[in-house]
């Protein structure tokens, strides 16, 4: 099948509704790329196609925090942050870290806590409840610590829209200062510092960062300025596996210093020097090369088991901890509660996909859906899920039994949700709401629901277009091996902004399949000469794309388009393909 100049998918109907499309690539800069860095063709055309400059290939393909890390003291407030905690590391002042509840929030209250323990500074780490506190900052939250003595509170991955409990702690002389990468309102918080690349009056370039890479940042502006006064300061280079956690599990592009941070610390994670990660890698059962994906799909979502079914400072005791044992009796806890995770989600799952189905939703430009029967913790889970099948933005909320909505947003792109939440606040028609523009979390009266369901049809406008899925390239089955996926993976870190490459393979068959797990679906894909390569799709059993797998329409042939992926099992390792979608040919 001819695959060049033209796209041959065209109008075509695919299992998952997607309009498949070909990623051309400049043939003059793949042939310079490759001429100019002696790399191979495919790994040349894929940074064509990802319009990477050739100046910037050799930092792409090898991206160094020497060569990417910005003065941290270009961000506002850094200066006055850092001088505020100097003076408290001088005084034995004690700090408490503020953070929030998921990976993100976990990860950036274990590196400040490694850091101050390292310096014998007194500290702590309060993590709210997510279900009887909710998120962020609370005013009866900063009492109990006032009371404990607390006088300065650092905040990670919130603090930026919490004006109540701000004001409080101003008028009672208690400092706070906020790491955050939360979008601002032109209204800046009354903090004693907001170190935040997306406030609303910074020009930093660096509105990517995930809180843990602000965490970093601030770090480094710290060590800088305490070298003199404490020689035996620690390496921050080890501090880079949380740092890459965290970037991963946000799911922040992974472009310039994230791409860094990631690429870096994944050689940290290799060596397994925290115990809390080699406690989960043990309970997980990760025995390979660790990547990206281990740590957005099996790590991330163990950790934020504890925020999302109720114990929410699991994460970060874990990150923190040097004890063996406590360790692993945290990660066999995080491991329970993610079971216990996987089994609500399926539940209100099918039940969300009912209200959409029966309400005609997915007909509309946004799907808002709510129940009183739904885990809070989880909702951001099925939004994200709905928003994958309906290629809708999508909210879903889980109403408490006083009346009062916690729900989160996931969009597509095009549609800033974290903007709309903000909007939606200053009209009343939420408590209170923010984000970014791919995600946001709200809360709202039972009786405004509706209101905000309105809301959001009016500010969003429908389109009847198919969300495309790209395609870098087509392989033969007999093309696919292990020295492929190893050239590929010099591309990596993949992830958001820097997606796996995906590969069409034509007239192909199935030779075998079944269930396997929760609803993923293993297969044997064959080429019409007979080659064979083992396949997997995640999560669709009950799709048109799991049923089309299973039954294969009488073993006639079809294209598939997927991922690919080191398969390691029993000591041995093979290749095994992704399945994203198919399509009759």
């Amino acid at each position: 099948m001819d695959l060049k100049g033209s796209d041959p998918f065209a109008g075509k109907p695919s299992c998952r509704n997607y309009q498949w499309q070909w990623v051309e690539a400049c043939p003059r800069t793949t042939n310079y790329l490759q001429q100019k860095h002696q790399i191979p063709e495919i790994i040349a055309r894929l940074l064509a196609q990802r319009q990477v400059h050739p100046d910037h290939a050799e930092s792409f393909l090898n991206p160094k925090l020497k060569d990417l890390m910005p003065d941290p003291f270009h961000l506002k407030d850094m200066d006055l942050a850092v001088r505020r905690v100097i003076k408290a590391i001088q005084a034995k002042e004690p700090i408490i870290i503020f953070g929030d509840y998921d990976v993100d929030g976990a990860t950036s209250t274990a590196l400040l806590k490694r850091f101050f323990d390292a310096l014998s500074t007194p500290n702590d780490f309060y993590i709210p409840n997510r279900l009887t506190e909710g998120y962020g900052l609370t005013q009866g939250a900063l009492q109990s610590l006032y009371n404990k003595g607390y006088r300065l509170v650092i905040t990670v991955d919130c603090g930026t829209t919490s004006y109540e409990a701000l004001n409080w702690a101003k008028e009672h002389h208690m400092d706070v200062i906020i790491l955050d990468h939360h979008t601002s309102e032109k209204t800046l918080p009354p903090a004693f510092a907001l170190v935040n690349p997306n406030r609303y009056d910074e020009a930093s370039p660096y509105t990517y960062l995930c809180a843990a890479g602000l965490t970093f940042l601030f770090l480094t502006a710290l060590k800088s300025r305490l070298q003199d006064t404490f020689p035996s300061l620690p390496d921050l280079r080890g501090f880079l596996d949380l740092v890459a956690l965290g970037t991963v599990c946000d799911v922040v592009p992974l472009v310039g210093l994230n791409r860094a941070y990631v690429s870096q610390g994944l050689k940290v994670i290799s060596k397994q020097t925290n115990t809390g990660l080699k406690a989960l890698f043990k309970s997980a059962a990760i025995n390979e090369k660790v990547s990206a994906y281990h740590l957005g799909f099996i790590l991330g979502p163990r950790i934020n088991a504890g925020g999302r079914i109720g114990e929410s400072d699991l994460g970060a005791k874990l990150l923190s901890t040097d004890d063996l044992l406590l360790a692993e009796k945290i990660s066999q806890r995080l491991e329970a509660l993610n079971s216990e995770r996987q089994t609500l989600e399926a539940i209100m799952l099918e039940d969300a996909c009912k209200q959409v189905e029966e309400k005609g939703l997915h007909n509309q430009s946004v799907i808002c859906v709510a129940s009183d029967k739904w885990h809070m913790g989880i909702v951001g889970i099925i939004a994200g899920r709905l928003k994958d099948l309906y290629h809708r933005p999508c909210f879903a909320i889980a109403i408490d039994d006083q009346g009062i909505g916690k729900g989160s947003g996931r969009s597509i792109p095009g549609v800033d949700l974290g903007r709309l939440a903000h909007e939606a606040c200053a009209e009343g028609l939420l408590i209170n709401g923010g984000g970014h523009p791919m995600a946001a979390g709200i809360t709202a009266s039972k009786d405004r629901i509706e209101d905000f369901k309105e809301f959001l049809k009016t500010h969003i406008p429908k389109t009847d277009t198919l969300p495309t899925l790209p395609i870098h390239g087509a392989l033969a089955i007999s093309g696919v091996s292990l020295e492929l996926i190893d050239l590929l993976d010099q591309l990596s870190p993949f992830g958001q902004e820097n997606p796996s490459p995906n590969f069409v393979l034509t007239n192909v068959r199935v030779s075998y399949s079944n269930v396997v797990g929760s609803g993923h679906i293993r297969c044997i894909l064959e080429s019409e000469n007979g080659h064979r390569l083992p396949a997997i799709a995640f999560r669709e059993a009950e799709t048109p794309l799991g049923q089309h797998l299973l039954s294969n329409e009488k073993n006639r042939p079809f294209h598939v388009v997927g991922t690919l992926k080191s398969n390691h099992w029993q000591g041995q390792s093979n290749p095994q393909f992704l399945i994203k979608d198919a399509m009759g040919i």
